[in-house]
């Protein structure tokens, strides 16, 4: 080998040690040379890459680095740089973006000056720069972190603090460098609990109590403390890591989510009732010393509970945000209302000084319910109320005192019918404590098997053939003696009871309708179902049981729902009465024309039968526009395709007219009242 060949071996022995990538370039023809290892930065062999041209480096290159890899090598080859350095990207073979300190030079040009060649070199700085990146990061975290850090040497002297330290502690960088973290926390009293701390602070795991910090005004300020060391590449303790993090504001806040939890509701944002029982209690202390008068009023949503069984807690929830948005319109700023039950509000009339003026602001918050709730994936929702008014103080002691006596006003106002008021007199507590004894009573007499069903019949108004029967339930107590429905429905649908009666009365009017066929009577029986039992989980279900249980062929059993009950279905019970309809379950609507009475929703649902209200009745033979009306109503379920049913006909009268108007079928007290089974079949069979 001779001098040149040797030479050129050691600077390739050379170059190869600096694990550089080589690249030469003629800078006329695009041709570039590199060398294994500038392959190897981007995951290649050599071979892999030939031919090789200017093109396989920007191929490489970070598409937002090019243009200025192509700047400096412009500034270069016109004069204004010595020689051509940038850092840039370059994407690896597997995917991922690989840092390159890309460095060269011209090494020859023409006789004009025009560049003709250049060579340089690629050093791969990824690691470099990522720890760079990382410095950088770190460096903003220990600026910009919202928890205090403090950074020690070995005897935990502090060096230095972010902002966020000085925030907490109050102790500005200045005056805490050089001081020890030990001097600015307190400690445990126990020894022996301080040696187990300091070794756990030593230790991998490291130290995370609660503690407080001493400000330089003397006051102190809890922290939860986390302690970590820092080692050496030898694996020596050079120092610690502080992080603080100020519970002072945590406290707060937790307190203020815990007060918001006790004292206010969390749908409407209105105080609940312990938080409105210390508000009342506050302003009755008050009405005693200044000798002022103020009013109570309790207002309670009639059936709210079947609006929740019906749509579901969800859409109930924004029926009460709705409702309370109302009910604060309503008020002056001096009123206080709160939500002290799930459908009740309480509200302390601050500027009231009569009775009078309570009932005027009663009035207004029930005409404040008058309007539609729109209710997103449930529909329209009507909602009325009830108001039981207390004027204050009124002898009443305590907050107590005053809510229990507001609270009898309240129940003699839903026993008046919904959007009642009634101000407290004391009978009111005496009826209260009536109907609570009534509602053990109801319950007691459903456990002791009280109840029965009685069958009115009802008949063909054209041929006078009896067609079948609606179930009404009947509760013969053994302490009251017989308790009317208007009494015991109510109460049954407050304490949660329908749906057990519901279901029973389903299964025995399927029962007596099979044993009446046995008994040679074919008979439809209807049966009266509440909207909350309607949208019950297993309901179809429960009917087809019913029904397969006793051999009951489908269509002997007719469900009846009232206007209310389909105006304020949720959407699936479209679904269910879809479902019971292709059983051969007979659909009727119950008490036609006191609701809504709408083209609209009677053709949403599967109906088969249309029963008139016996208001529309009783004055037909007298008014013309009875008559009218009832002709209507009539007109409109042949339009589609509904049998219709007369309720409460008591003259012969009455069903005459109702023959000439094309009626289908009747029922009332000039055929029948309700019967039992057995009187039913004894009636029929003497026809």
């Amino acid at each position: 080998m001779d001098e040149y060949g040797e030479e050129r071996a050691r600077l390739e022995l050379a170059m190869a040690g600096t694990r550089l990538g080589l690249w030469d370039w003629d800078m006329v023809s695009g041709q570039t040379v590199f060398n294994e290892r500038w392959a190897e930065i981007v995951g290649y062999t050599l071979d892999e890459l030939q031919p090789t041209t200017i093109e396989t480096w920007m191929a490489f290159a970070h598409p937002d680095d090019l243009a200025g890899s192509n700047a400096a090598i412009q500034a270069h080859t016109a004069g204004d740089a010595d020689h051509y350095d940038v850092e840039a990207r370059m994407r690896h073979r597997d995917g991922h973006w690989v840092w390159v300190h890309d460095r060269g030079q011209i090494v020859e040009r023409a006789d004009d000056g025009t560049p003709l060649r250049m060579v340089g070199t690629h050093e791969d700085i990824t690691e470099r720069v990522e720890r760079e990146r990382s410095l950088r990061e770190a460096g903003s975290i220990f600026r910009n972190s919202l928890e205090g850090i403090a950074m020690m040497d070995a005897d935990e002297v502090i060096t230095s603090v972010n902002p966020a330290f000085t925030t907490i502690t109050g102790w500005p960088a200045g005056e805490i460098v050089g001081v020890s973290l030990n001097d600015i926390r307190t400690h445990s009293t126990d020894p022996a609990e301080s040696a187990r701390l300091r070794e756990i602070t030593r230790s991998e795991t490291g130290l995370r109590v609660q503690r407080d910090f001493l400000r330089p005004d003397g006051t102190q300020v809890p922290v939860l403390l986390s302690v970590s060391r820092v080692l050496d590449n030898r694996g020596e303790i050079t120092g610690f890591v502080a992080q603080l993090a100020d519970l002072g504001e945590r406290v707060q806040q937790e307190q203020e989510r815990l007060d918001r939890v006790l004292y206010f509701d969390q749908t409407t944002g209105l105080p609940n009732r312990r938080s409105f029982r210390d508000q009342l209690t506050v302003e009755l202390r008050s009405l005693r010393m200044t000798h002022r008068t103020s009013a109570l009023l309790l207002l309670n949503l009639d059936g709210f509970k079947s609006i929740n069984d019906a749509f579901g807690h969800e859409a109930g929830e924004l029926v009460m945000a709705i409702i309370s948005d109302r009910l604060r319109s309503r008020l002056q700023p001096s009123d206080v209302i709160a939500r002290v039950a799930g459908d009740e509000f309480a509200i302390l009339l601050g500027g009231i000084l009569s009775l009078e003026g309570a009932e005027s602001t009663a009035q207004a918050l029930l005409d404040a319910l008058a309007d539609v709730c729109h209710v997103p994936g449930a529909g329209d929702v009507y909602v009325t109320a009830c108001v039981g008014a207390l004027a204050l103080p009124e002898g009443a002691a305590t907050a107590e005192q005053a809510l229990q006596r507001a609270t009898a006003a309240l129940h003699a106002a839903k026993s008046a019918g919904p959007g009642s008021l009634r101000h407290h007199v004391e009978d009111f507590v005496a009826e209260t404590r009536e109907r609570v004894v009534r509602v053990a009573q109801l319950r007691q007499g459903w456990l002791d098997g009280e109840f029965r069903l009685d069958y009115q019949p009802f008949y063909e108004v054209s041929t006078g053939e009896l067609k079948g029967a609606e179930a009404l339930m009947r509760w013969n107590s053994s302490l009251l003696g017989p308790v009317p429905p208007s009494e015991f429905i109510p109460i049954a649908e407050e304490v949660g009871l329908i749906g057990q009666l519901g279901s029973w009365a389903i299964e025995e009017a399927c029962r007596q309708g099979a044993a009446w066929r046995r008994d040679g009577l074919d008979l439809c029986v209807s049966v009266n179902v509440s909207a909350q039992q309607l949208v019950t989980d297993g309901f179809v279900s429960l009917v087809q049981h019913a029904l397969a249980e006793r051999h009951l062929p489908a269509d002997r059993i007719i469900l009846e729902l009232t206007e209310s009950t389909l105006l304020n279905a949720p959407g699936d019970a479209i679904e269910i009465l879809t479902q019971l309809g292709a059983m051969g379950v007979r659909l009727a609507i119950d008490d036609f024309g006191t609701g809504y009475s709408s083209f609209a929703y009677l053709r949403k649902y599967p109906l088969d039968t249309l029963k008139i209200d016996r208001s529309f009745i009783v004055d037909l033979e007298e008014r013309p526009d009875a008559r009218s009306i009832v002709a209507a109503i009539i007109d409109m379920g042949h339009h589609l395709d509904l049998m219709v049913l007369a309720e409460g006909v008591e003259t012969h009268g009455q069903l005459e007219i109702l023959g000439d108007l094309g009626c289908d079928l009747y029922q009332g007290f000039l055929s029948s009242p309700a019967v039992s089974a057995q009187a039913l079949l004894a009636l029929a069979q003497a026809d």
